[in-house]
């Protein structure tokens, strides 16, 4: 493969990139922006898998997220696979917008940094 086409490929990915990509190129979401009553958390991969952080960080998330459900605060809590290398998603729909808020601060503060994870803040309805 030449460098010319190796450069190509690499700005189309980057022109492709969705949202949920940011925390592939910025290594942080911005724990500010939050309005709503859910959210979702993604392990992205850049090729070859998720890395072992965003992984980690990921099920510690998911488990807060459980722990939430149980207590009744979370309503609808979905987790689903994409992608070809692991990649996941859990998306948590709470019973109110404060307590949405709290969750995501939390996660936020906990896991802001941590390479090819991202928190969106987005609707767990089913499209």
């Amino acid at each position: 493969m030449s460098m010319l086409t190796v450069k190509f490929a690499s700005m189309l990915l980057g022109a492709l990139a969705s949202p949920h990509d940011a925390a592939i190129t910025k290594n942080h979401f911005d724990c500010s922006e939050f309005a709503g009553d859910s959210f979702a958390i993604y392990a992205l991969s850049k090729g070859g898998g998720v890395p072992r952080s965003a992984n980690d960080a990921f099920q510690s998330a998911k488990s807060l997220l459980t722990s939430l459900q149980s207590k009744k605060l979370i309503h609808r809590l979905v987790e689903s696979r994409f992608g070809l290398e692991g990649e996941r998603k859990v998306c948590a729909a709470f019973r109110d917008s404060r307590a949405a808020e709290v969750a995501w601060q939390d996660i936020c503060g906990k896991f802001q940094g941590i390479l090819l994870l991202n928190i969106v803040a987005e609707s767990c309805e089913r499209k």
